[in-house]
């Protein structure tokens, strides 16, 4: 039960960002809008994988779509959209 639990809220607190991203876009004015929302899109799909895993989906190469496309890429990008939106010119 506390899997389910955890994976949930995780799947939740990439959830809540990305569809704030999505919903005040463009009153944010952000540069690097797609970088931003490829990131926490990937890192919200890598957690509803993780999620649906707990359920007994799992699907060939699942792993590697959670680990290395979900969390690593979409860590990469996330922290690179944010160092580029960010730094001081």
């Amino acid at each position: 039960m506390q899997g389910y639990f955890l994976d949930g809220l995780k799947t939740i607190v990439y959830l809540i960002p990305l569809g704030y991203l999505i919903i005040r876009g463009k009153r944010l004015k952000l540069k690097y809008f797609w970088l931003l929302f490829s990131g926490l899109l990937l890192l919200f799909l890598g957690h509803l994988l993780d999620f649906f895993d707990e359920f007994g989906y799992v699907f060939p190469l699942q792993d590697f779509f959670e680990d290395v496309v979900g969390f690593t890429l979409g860590f990469t990008l996330l922290i690179l959209a944010i160092y580029l939106e960010f730094q001081k010119k």
